[in-house]
């Protein structure tokens, strides 16, 4: 059975995807990783911008790994601007 999530869109991921949020269809073993891609895919614009960008449900992020098994609703958050997370994804051009 498909797992339909809503998506919510931060910072400049909501001026490319003129939306707020998306909605995603997943397998109901997908992780956060598999989620990233498949926003990119329905939205080609969002794509070159996810990969730096982190996953939240319930307003604590998550591993690319995990599960989002039963989950409904989660937030990509792309990294501050010239914000240093841990090095992942500081070096990308803005």
């Amino acid at each position: 059975s498909k797992n339909t999530i809503d998506v919510l869109l931060y910072g400049g991921l909501r001026q490319l995807a003129k939306a707020k949020s998306v909605r995603v269809e997943l397998g109901p073993d997908a992780t956060a990783k598999e989620l990233l891609n498949e926003v990119g895919r329905l939205h080609p614009s969002l794509a070159p911008r996810l990969s730096p960008c982190r996953v939240a449900v319930d307003q604590e992020f998550v591993g690319a790994n995990a599960s989002l098994k039963g989950v409904r609703e989660v937030a990509v958050v792309p990294p501050l601007n010239g914000g240093h997370d841990g090095g992942k994804g500081a070096g990308d051009p803005e």
